[in-house]
């Protein structure tokens, strides 16, 4: 018995002995070109960027911007405006977009040539009505397979009504939220005592996730557009500023995209890649069809895509205390220009807000 024992150990031994890392080879697949084109009707400088993407399987590669590509926007009658090189793969484009004309992207790089589909500008974006609610919101963290790090935060969820006007309608939300708190200094009495001073104070948050996109619901009858999700504003400003400063509300900046169903669908695809979270059977990057082909070499494959969207800019005002659970929501109809961050003593800046808030225009 004591002999099998033995010579078990000397095979357990033997075998882990042997046992070698295997390191697989993976591919390296080539890079591919990706472009970078989303243009604003409402903006005369627009911009357009070309690099090539990172070679997978190849950990020491990096984004190379792309350098003395010929870019040109072509309308419907065939006139062609040309984007000037503004910087390594930036592409600045001079041209007054015109409502309800039609364009398409042309890139000739490396004796290749890119064409995009036609994009046609549509009338500016309309929201109907934007209200709040408050909710409980789940914020989770790691793997989808655990609720570790799982945390419920209370605030003011925004959300958009957009109504059905003939033709089913897409759209593409982008959200910039400033907080307004005071903070505050001391200048001595001479007495002993000393004088608070207010310093008015702001900085800039972007939301976080991808695309906010929104379009009538799939299997229902109404092509109404209700209860869109916008920004959320947690109840709980203390977890932001100091139990020593006071909060003043935020600036809500909302810029919203008219889109047509092809740039839609390709959001909407991104957004699904996006949001996977390391699920088995994740899309990859590829699957993101954009609109954008190699003529000259249709075996090429091209990464982005070319839209231009019709937009509209809406600011609010929301003020509320974290010990009541009411809040103030006011329309903003003078928009001024707004540093990311700063603070100012004393005196507040043109643009801080306030419910009682006079504007030039009034």
């Amino acid at each position: 018995m004591k002999r099998k024992i033995l010579y078990i150990l000397i095979a357990v031994v033997t075998f882990l002995s042997c046992e070698e890392i295997y390191h697989p080879e993976l591919n390296v697949n080539e890079d591919y070109l990706v472009v970078e084109a989303v243009l604003y009707d409402d903006n005369p400088n627009n911009y357009i960027y070309l690099y090539k993407s990172r070679e997978f399987g190849n950990l020491s590669s990096t984004f190379k911007w792309i350098s003395g590509a010929k870019v040109f926007l072509i309308n419907e009658l065939g006139t062609k405006t040309q984007a000037w090189p503004n910087g390594a793969g930036n592409y600045r484009l001079e041209h007054e977009l015109e409502k309800n004309h039609s364009y398409y992207l042309s890139i000739d790089i490396e004796g290749e040539t890119y064409i995009s589909s036609v994009q046609t500008i549509k009338e500016p974006p309309e929201i109907d009505s934007i209200y709040g609610q408050y909710i409980d919101k789940i914020y989770s963290e790691g793997s989808t397979n655990t609720t570790d790090n799982i945390t419920t935060k209370r605030g003011i969820q925004l959300f958009v009504d957009i109504s059905y006007q003939g033709n089913p309608e897409y759209y593409r939300f982008k959200g910039k939220k400033i907080l307004q708190y005071l903070d505050y200094y001391e200048i001595p009495t001479g007495m002993g005592g000393s004088y608070i001073y207010p310093i008015y104070t702001w900085y800039s948050y972007y939301p976080m996730g991808s695309f906010n996109i929104a379009a009538p619901a799939e299997f229902s009858s109404s092509k109404d557009i209700n209860k869109h999700q916008l920004e959320f504003f947690i109840e709980d400003y203390n977890d932001l500023i100091s139990h020593d400063q006071t909060f003043k509300g935020w600036i809500y900046i909302i810029d919203q995209y008219r889109l047509d169903k092809e740039i839609y669908d390709y959001y909407k695809s991104s957004k699904k890649q996006l949001d996977a979270e390391g699920k088995i059977f994740d899309p990859v990057y590829i699957q993101a069809e954009g609109n954008i082909s190699c003529t000259s070499n249709p075996d090429l494959k091209v990464l982005g895509n070319f839209e231009i969207s019709s937009h509209k800019e809406y600011r609010y005002y929301l003020l509320y205390d974290k010990n009541e659970e009411s809040f103030n929501l006011k329309k903003i109809p003078y928009f001024y220009t707004i540093p990311e961050s700063g603070n100012i003593k004393d005196t507040p800046p043109e643009f801080w807000e306030s419910l009682d808030k006079i504007y030039p225009d009034e």
